[in-house]
């Protein structure tokens, strides 16, 4: 309780005797809380999930496994670790995530499973209902997580014969071995729109910005010429 410090409820996410552990800061939203599941070093490795509880009682309210076991050709694949926060589209509801190698490189190896490994999630916030995803690195062997909490950005332009403005939303995710995948997303969560970048340097923290309040006057606007 923030008044008093008094515990108002617990659950014990992780699991010592099996490897699994929290990596990531939970995150709230609409009275829930949600956080992801991580192996300890790979060593052995568990099956990466997402869980959503309820923030007054913490109640389990859903919980989504990033390996399909369908998708695995001995059925009990491991990996797809979620070892980054979360992000939330609260204007519409969604959970982003994404996830780490599937069971190839995991001590001891397992079979590679192809949902959802290597993964950007979109997931209904309120049911854990996967919406769609992005699959980045297909039979990773190398070890090629993504390791830092998806983005939630927005960019806009205007226009300047039609003063029509174009605004356009996406969610950024970056991996380890320096991939940085830009993704549309709207009201139904991923929209199919791709643009990568690759750099040298791998990526795990997240990024933190501030940005400073601007006056109306000091706006500044991408111009778009009449081409």
């Amino acid at each position: 309780m923030r008044r008093t410090g008094a515990l108002v409820w617990k659950q014990q996410l992780g699991d010592p005797t099996s490897g699994a552990e929290l990596w990531s800061s939970p995150a709230f939203y609409n009275g829930m809380v949600y956080v992801g599941l991580a192996s300890h070093d790979d060593a052995p490795c568990v099956i990466g999930l997402i869980n959503a509880y309820n923030e007054l009682s913490g109640a389990a309210v859903w919980s989504f496994s990033t390996i399909d076991q369908s998708t695995c050709p001995s059925g009990t694949c491991v990996g797809g670790a979620v070892w980054s926060s979360v992000a939330i589209d609260d204007s519409n509801g969604i959970v982003y995530a994404d996830t780490g190698n599937p069971g190839s490189s995991c001590k001891p190896p397992t079979k590679n499973a192809t949902h959802y490994p290597d993964s950007v999630l979109a997931l209904a916030a309120d049911s854990g209902t996967l919406l769609n995803y992005y699959l980045a690195v297909k039979n990773d062997n190398v070890d090629n997580d993504f390791g830092s909490s998806p983005i939630l950005h927005m960019t806009g332009e205007t226009n300047q014969c039609t003063n029509h403005n174009i605004a356009a939303s996406w969610v950024t995710a970056m991996n380890k071995f320096g991939g940085i995948f830009v993704l549309g997303r709207g009201n139904g969560g991923l929209t199919g729109t791709l643009h990568k970048i690759q750099r040298k340097v791998g990526f795990i923290a997240s990024p933190a910005f501030w940005r400073k309040p601007m006056s109306h006057s000091a706006v500044r606007e991408r111009i778009v010429p009449n081409t």
